[in-house]
């Protein structure tokens, strides 16, 4: 799971070394309960009560996202999200929305990703109801104003050209359009630009009646709560929203195919700095969730300044960074390794992360300390983000989408239960002698100077 791995690698470490006397019964000790309840129309509804400030955060959760779109509708569900907050049929002048979030004192945004959309406003739980109230507005009657929509059109566009202007979405293209070839674009969050610029109300209105229905959503409250009078209030405010047509049961969600060939793409552009990537399919949390939560200690092991990979990369001088992370997704998983080197190293350190990949297979690769070490990295990671109620509300938000809130529950104890030899087992099932795609980012020049090919 990314979310534990990447904020915990580095920062992590160092606290595991400060913790590293306490025991694990200590730490899930202070986990909180998460409650769920369904509603009569399919609604999930979850709620964390936690009273350390007196604010509380609503958001609603969609299975929605690029993975859900066609080429023609390529980066809508992002867009969607930009015109949430919009106005409604109960609020239509946006200028009286704009008075309404700041007479409520709302802190807002979105999120989408590959296979989730997520709304969120935070707000002083003395005014949850009246919240509820705009949220539900909100989800139930949006109006996709023609003079709005084109509004964010023009800033979705602007997002994109960004995009554009970072050198890494150029390396993280090429490899994903040669990973998932015909489907690159239900990876492609940020869309195709021709899709965005010919959007329209129609297409708008088909996306929130097809996955904007309570039965393909979840209400997440969490923060200054009382639990059974939150739930009252959101079985009168939410209770009538009518359910909809299952949107996956005719059109169930592709599982890419498999990469069948090794491939390797240089990516033209001008950094100082080069990157190496190498990108394996990986173990999906909908078909292999087991191996995911392998995946996550193999690669949290992996990535702590303490193993083999990184001393032989890092502190030795080849690399000035290195990373293997596992993003365990539901229909497009993978393993990445990454490396930021020297462009005069690329060649070296290209020769040397394909020889320690072979090594990893190796009984003393790994030690017994070590995946202990990175099971307490990970465990003190999934603790901390529980210490912010908003950004824990969106990871359960997240949670739900793509994994179900069973496989947050017990992934502290899946987990505990990882022993050394099932990071062996896990490579060589998923990248050892597998076919993987790399990519190399670096300048024409340097290309050409250093013999990079």
């Amino acid at each position: 799971m990314k979310y534990y791995i990447l904020t915990g690698i580095i920062c992590m470490f160092f606290i595991f070394t400060l913790m590293s006397s306490l025991k694990s019964e200590e730490f899930n000790s202070q986990e909180q309960e998460i409650k769920k309840i369904t509603l009569n129309n399919g609604l999930d509804v979850i709620l964390f009560e936690n009273h350390v400030v007196p604010l509380v955060t609503i958001e609603i959760a969609s299975k929605n996202g690029s993975f859900t779109e066609t080429p023609d509708y390529n980066g809508l569900s992002h867009l969607y999200e930009h015109l949430f907050f919009k106005g409604n049929k109960v609020i239509p002048n946006q200028t009286q929305y704009k008075e309404k979030i700041r007479e409520l004192g709302i802190d807002y945004n979105g999120v989408t990703s590959t296979e989730s959309v997520r709304y969120y406003f935070t707000l002083p739980s003395y005014n949850l109801e009246q919240g509820l109230t705009f949220m539900n507005d909100a989800i139930r009657s949006p109006l996709f104003d023609k003079q709005e929509l084109d509004k964010e059109i023009n800033v979705v566009l602007e997002e994109y050209n960004m995009k554009e202007s970072r050198p890494y979405s150029h390396l993280f293209r090429e490899i994903n359009k040669r990973m998932f070839a015909d489907y690159y674009y239900k990876v492609n969050t940020i869309g195709d630009r021709k899709a965005i610029e010919t959007a329209n109300s129609k297409k708008m209105l088909n996306i929130q009646k097809k996955f904007y229905v309570p039965n393909n959503c979840a209400l997440i409250i969490a923060g200054d709560i009382n639990e059974n009078e939150t739930l009252n209030l959101i079985k009168q405010i939410f209770g009538n929203w009518e359910s909809g047509k299952n949107p996956f049961e005719q059109e169930p969600p592709i599982k890419y195919p498999p990469l069948k060939e090794t491939q390797t793409v240089i990516v033209d552009q001008k950094v100082n700095n080069a990157a190496i990537m190498i990108k394996w399919n990986g173990p999906s949390v909908l078909f292999d969730k087991k191996d995911t939560c392998v995946a996550d200690v193999c690669s949290t092991v992996i990535s702590l300044p303490t193993s083999k990979t990184y001393k032989k990369l890092v502190e030795a001088g080849i690399a000035v960074s290195m990373y293997l992370w596992s993003d365990n997704s539901q229909f497009a998983p993978s393993v990445s390794f990454s490396c930021t080197v020297n462009p005069s190293k690329v060649m070296e350190a290209k020769k040397i992360m394909l020889e320690e990949i072979e090594k990893m297979s190796s009984p003393g690769y790994f030690s017994e300390d070590e995946v202990e070490r990175a099971k307490k990295s990970i465990e003190v990671s999934y603790l901390f983000e529980q210490e912010d109620v908003q950004e824990f509300a969106l990871l359960l938000g997240s949670q739900w989408t793509t994994r179900g809130l069973d496989y947050y529950k017990d992934y502290l104890k899946n987990i505990g239960m990882v022993k050394k030899d099932n990071l062996i087992e896990f490579l060589k099932t998923y990248v050892i002698d597998k076919p993987y795609v790399m990519g190399i980012m670096v300048s024409k020049e340097d290309q050409e100077k250093y013999k990079i090919f």
